[in-house]
């Protein structure tokens, strides 16, 4: 199936713009969507992938760590961390994730691209100084490091000019850890220097007063948003702010915190103690469907690091469900909603002309939402992976 010969996928349902669900054939050429309606009729010498369940865009994950993820610790060579950043890429590709957001890696990694899916990066997380994303710092010594600390208005400013220097794609700006880290001037001098830029800006924000300072300071897009009230989330919606809830890795950490205090053997607990994710899972409770009711664009993101699978979008997927979204609107935020997040609406739908990043499920949406199915084949530019 190469990219100067059609490729067909004939007889199934996809899921198209909007979240229309139907009867749809694609025809795959050159590296995009050149047709989308049903009953096309291959040519004698196309490919055909006969579909027996849907077709979808290729799944795009709105908050990633590509040298962070991973089950085994951080390698201690700079070496060893690129690998572990391309396997980790590559697992994301064959789980049908053709496009990723890294809102911060070791200094320069994610640069350091051979495969996976394709790769929009803020390189290094710009926090307050010993600010939240400087936790690793001593465990990590001699790697370069994941954040570029700062304090005052200009060094703001100047931390986020150094990743746009290194060819960063947007920024990450981390407001708070248990407690508010960053000043309201702070906040607004990296989002003004961003945008100055031509960057678009991801904050950190996972109390209320950092949700505040992130939505005055005019960010793109808010990661986790736990407790935000309703009034916030009007206020984003009006703005056009994505939120990217990543509402499973809180539970997730919720899980191995606890499980830790009890004394389960080779369990880590990621800092802060237990209390601190009790209060953030509990506060994401109703945050989710107070984003749908604002009319907030949800973006699914796994925020996968140390102790986590890279793969894990399904996970979050899932998550969003429980926490009240259908199960294609669910699918939407890991499409439509991560390519609101990146400011790209050429991806995360399944359009003529568009890219040709598709997934095959042999199943339902229901089904591959409930039971974290993997996608029987993945598409990326029109070429098979898987």
């Amino acid at each position: 199936m190469g990219l100067g010969e059609d490729t067909y996928l004939l007889g199934g349902r996809a899921l198209l713009p909007g979240g229309e669900f139907a009867a749809a054939d694609l025809r795959l050429r050159n590296g995009v969507i050149a047709e989308i309606e049903p009953g096309l009729r291959p040519a004698s010498d196309s490919a055909v992938v006969e579909v027996t369940g849907f077709v979808m865009p290729g799944l795009i994950d709105a908050h990633t760590h590509v040298s962070w993820a991973g089950r085994e610790p951080m390698p201690n060579t700079w070496a060893g961390v690129v690998g572990r950043a391309r396997g980790n890429r590559l697992r994301m590709l064959a789980a049908g994730v053709t496009t990723i957001r890294d809102v911060g890696s070791l200094d320069g990694v994610a640069f350091e691209q051979s495969g996976g899916p394709a790769c929009f990066c803020a390189n290094q997380i710009v926090c307050a100084v010993g600010g939240h994303g400087t936790e690793t710092a001593e465990a990590w010594a001699g790697l370069p490091k994941l954040a570029r600390e700062a304090r005052g208005a200009d060094a703001f400013r100047a931390a986020v000019r150094y990743q746009a220097d290194r060819g960063a794609h947007l920024v990450k700006l981390t407001l708070n850890a248990a407690e508010l880290e960053v000043t309201p001037e702070e906040a607004a001098a990296a989002v003004d220097e961003a945008h100055r830029l031509g960057r678009r800006v991801a904050c950190h924000a996972s109390i209320p007063d950092a949700i505040d300072i992130a939505i005055e300071a005019g960010a793109d897009t808010i990661e986790h948003g736990n407790g935000a009230t309703p009034a916030q989330l009007r206020r984003m919606a009006a703005a056009g702010i994505v939120l990217v809830p990543t509402a499973w890795i809180f539970e997730r950490f919720l899980d191995e915190a606890r499980r830790a205090d009890a004394g389960a053997v080779g369990e880590r607990a990621w800092p802060p103690p237990v209390e601190i994710w009790e209060a953030r899972v509990a506060a994401h409770r109703e945050v989710v469907g107070d984003a749908v009711a604002a009319g907030v664009v949800l973006a699914a993101g796994t925020d996968a690091i140390e102790g986590c699978d890279p793969d894990s979008l399904a996970d979050e997927i899932l998550t969003l469900h429980r926490l009240g979204l259908e199960p294609i609107d669910a699918l939407r935020a890991a499409t439509e909603g991560g390519a609101a997040a990146l400011g790209d609406p050429g991806r995360g739908a399944l359009r003529e002309g568009a890219a040709a990043d598709v997934v095959v499920f042999e199943a339902s949406p229901r089904d591959v939402v409930r039971d974290r199915i993997r996608p029987a084949m993945v598409f990326q530019g029109g070429r098979r992976i898987r």
